[in-house]
């Protein structure tokens, strides 16, 4: 093959058993076998599909031999195809069409149209952001497979919504995720992870486990309690955490002095030399970076109004008082709510940090309605990219914040008709059913542009 690649020609020789790769050898029985033809001409087009693991592993045939990748990386093209379509009209009715088909051969009923819906749904979830679909026409086919499955088994003549949307939450996990999630449900019951009410300094975060390049991983919730008490010499002082810490512990220690700047900028003071800090997770994991946010609030929420503290500080050490003796005014947050984000150490405005981006959002929304929680706050450029539907979720609502005051004025539970968003969301409220009736409207001109 080596010969033919490189010269586009090459002679046929007999062999016998005997013989080697490249045509020598004892020979045969017959003179017949020793006969070299001259260079026969080979040119052609080859073609060679192979995963990712063909290129990275050293193992691997294209590997193991050098002048068999030369030849190819050189008289050709090593090209990494696309796994992602952009979500336009156009290819998202060819993907209603894979769907279409698949029915038809299988013999399957006909489904309704709210199930494409929920199916183009499911693979702009799976893709990088929500204007790109995955081309993943397996996990399609075994969606219908199930939604068919499900429709027969509750007699009905038509593969409804609720049999599209119950085949994508229960049917669609890999077994890595199921394990997970089974190992996750035993502990659930001793899980020290609140629901319902108010609590001063603890905050319920978000965390994933398992997540890879081909799997989306396990979401989990974890409890965080922060405690802080001012002190006026530096040596009192001292920050800490408690918890048991998952993956990278570097990154879970570059989190927590993200969380130190963020406060230094919010409040004006250093948690370092200033103050006995202790963040706890308890009961799950710590997740690195994604986890930066939550153990902000959590403090902020031990600290109390950011305005109200800065401004009763500044009197308070006027007035010639020490730092010690200064009072705090905790303030109370929401515990049907759990929160995940990063954060940058850059100002957006005077005392307001920045959240950025994280990733396993999707798995995460669903580790969160695992556990009952309703609401779920996110950067804001997870929500913009990943969210293509807000009820999309059994029951869990995502919202999204820009900055961690945004964050903040979302969960604390101390002040009334604080959360716009979640006060959006409220069936009795006027804000509400507008936003439902342009959301109908939206879907219905999508569907006329899809008949079309």
């Amino acid at each position: 093959l080596l010969t033919v690649m490189e010269d586009g020609e090459m002679p046929i020789q007999a062999q016998s058993n005997t013989s080697t790769l490249s045509g020598g050898g004892t020979g045969g029985a017959t003179a017949g076998q020793n006969v070299m033809t001259p260079p026969v001409k080979a040119m052609f087009f080859l073609f060679i599909a192979v995963n990712l693991d063909f290129i990275f592993d050293k193992s691997s045939l294209f590997n193991q031999i050098p002048a068999f990748r030369d030849r190819i990386e050189n008289y050709g093209d090593i090209i990494m195809m696309k796994d992602e379509i952009p979500a336009g009209p156009l290819n998202e009715m060819m993907v209603c069409q894979v769907v279409r088909d698949e029915i038809y051969r299988f013999g399957f009923p006909p489904m309704e149209a709210q199930g494409f819906h929920d199916i183009l749904d499911y693979v702009k979830t799976r893709a990088s952001d929500k204007n790109h679909m995955k081309i993943m026409f397996r996990a399609v086919i075994k969606v219908i497979k199930k939604s068919a499955q499900l429709a027969w088994t509750s007699g009905d003549t038509r593969i409804k919504e609720s049999h599209v949307r119950t085949a994508i939450e229960d049917y669609t996990s890999t077994i890595e995720t199921q394990v997970l999630e089974n190992a996750m449900s035993k502990t659930m019951s001793a899980t020290e992870v609140q629901i319902k009410g108010k609590e001063f300094g603890q905050v319920n975060g978000l965390s994933v486990l398992g997540a890879d390049s081909y799997h989306e991983g396990a979401g989990d919730v974890m409890q965080v309690q922060a405690y802080v008490k001012l002190v006026d010499d530096p040596k009192l002082a001292d920050y800490v955490h408690s918890g048991i810490v998952h993956g990278d512990d570097k990154d879970v220690t570059d989190s927590i002095k993200d969380v130190r700047t963020a406060i230094l900028r919010i409040y004006g003071i250093d948690l370092k030399t200033q103050a006995y800090t202790h963040i706890k997770f308890s009961g799950t994991r710590i997740d690195g970076p994604s986890a930066g946010v939550t153990m902000t609030i959590s403090l902020m929420s031990s600290l109390g109004d950011p305005d109200d503290f800065k401004r009763r500080l500044v009197e308070h050490l006027k007035a010639g008082g020490k730092l010690s003796e200064f009072e705090l005014y905790p303030v109370p947050l929401k515990q049907n709510i759990a929160m995940t984000g990063a954060m940058e150490i850059k100002e957006v405005m005077k005392g307001d940090i920045k959240v950025s981006a994280i990733g396993g959002i999707i798995a995460k929304i669903r580790g969160a309605n695992r556990y009952g929680i309703r609401y779920v706050i996110m950067p804001k450029i997870n929500y913009d990219h990943k969210i293509v539907d807000v009820n999309a979720f059994n029951g869990t609502i995502p919202l999204y914040g820009n900055t961690v005051r945004e964050y903040f004025e979302q969960v604390r539970a101390d002040k009334e008709d604080t959360d716009e968003s979640i006060k959006a969301m409220d069936t009795d409220n006027p804000l509400y059913r507008a936003k439902k009736k342009a959301a109908i409207e939206d879907e219905k001109n999508r569907k006329r542009g899809l008949e079309k």
